[in-house]
This record gives structure tokens, sequence and C-alpha cells, in this order.
């Protein structure tokens, strides 16, 4: 199954899906979405191939832009770790756009005693990133998230407040910019 929404469609206008089949499960789920009536518009149809021609294109600038911005990220005193599997020391030699950056423990690094509004005011700080959960689209999103709340296979430790980065295909010298002005707000 894949989320076509995302980097296929690419311009957050359309609501799409793929499910990959091999030929002996193919039948079973033509059946499913025949019983059920599952169809896809003639609109979504065509914004998802249009999608598709500058994907190749698309893709690498997200993969360029957020590998950028989380080598710049690492080098931040706010920030506690950087999770992106793509830096260097990890596994995965390319990947997506979304970044994970686990801010350092509000309580012991700035005078702000509630460090979740502290994350809320970099968030809405930033003007070239909307807030947002998606990904893969034209604009950067950005979101404060509390991965303690839903982490199930280990404890979420990583001291403070995470916030989630989708790069989006802006210059990665512009969203830097827009950051430090968010990142300037944590100590607020």
């Amino acid at each position: 199954m894949h989320a076509a929404t995302k980097y296929i469609g690419g311009h957050s206008d359309v609501l799409s899906g793929l499910i990959l089949a091999s030929e002996a499960t193919f039948p079973a789920l033509h059946r499913l979405w025949t019983d059920m009536g599952v169809t896809a518009s003639s609109d979504d149809s065509f914004l998802a191939l249009r999608g598709l021609r500058t994907l190749p294109l698309r893709l690498a600038r997200h993969v360029d832009s957020a590998l950028e911005i989380a080598q710049w990220l690492k080098t931040r005193p706010e920030v506690r770790e950087v999770i992106y599997p793509a830096l260097p020391a990890r596994a995965a030699t390319s990947c997506g756009s979304a970044i994970s950056s686990a801010r350092r423990d509000c309580s012991r690094s700035c005078s702000n005693p509630w460090p979740r509004r502290a994350s809320t005011r970099c968030s809405t700080a930033c003007g070239l990133f909307c807030m947002g959960w998606s990904w893969g689209g034209f604009e950067s999103l950005i979101i404060p998230t509390y991965p303690e709340r839903v982490q199930t296979a280990t404890t979420w430790d990583a001291g403070g407040p995470c916030l989630r980065l989708a790069i989006g295909l802006e210059d990665p010298g512009d969203l830097i910019a827009d950051l430090s002005e968010g990142l300037a707000r944590l100590s607020g």
C-alpha cells in the first residue's frame, strides 16, 4: 500500500492511494474493491498522473534539501537529536523529506517552563513552513509532536519535545533562515 497523496500527487491537491499486488493476490483485491465500489475519480487520476511527470525532479529536490537542513539542525544548540535516515552513520543513503528533531530539555536549557508551548511558538513563528501533518507536497510543513504518547516498541527518551518537518521545494537557504527564526523563539 502506498499513499499516492504524498510524493506521487506532489501538489497537495489529490487524495489517492495504491495497492500493489502479486498475481496470486490480485483476484481477491479486485473482488474486494469491486464489491465495495472503490474507484478513483477521473480528476484524481489526472492529478496523480500529472504528479508522476515531475516526480523524479521533485523527489531529488526534496531529498537534497532535507539532507542539507538535517545537517544544519545537527549544528544547532537547541537540538539534541536529528532523526533522518540519510545522515552519515545511519543506514540509508537516501530517503524522503520528513525529518524529526528532538529539542533539548527546555526546563534545563532555557527560561521557558512550558516546553510544549515553546515548541508550538517555534512552529508558528516560521513563515515559510505551514503547520501540518502531511509530507511529499511542494510546501514545507512543521508540527510539534509528542512521541511519548504513541511510542510502543521502546520508550521515547529524547529529553525534550520533538518537531517534525516535511521539507518541500522551497530554497533550502530560505528554509534554514525560517527555522532559525523559529528556533530563536524557543527560549522566549
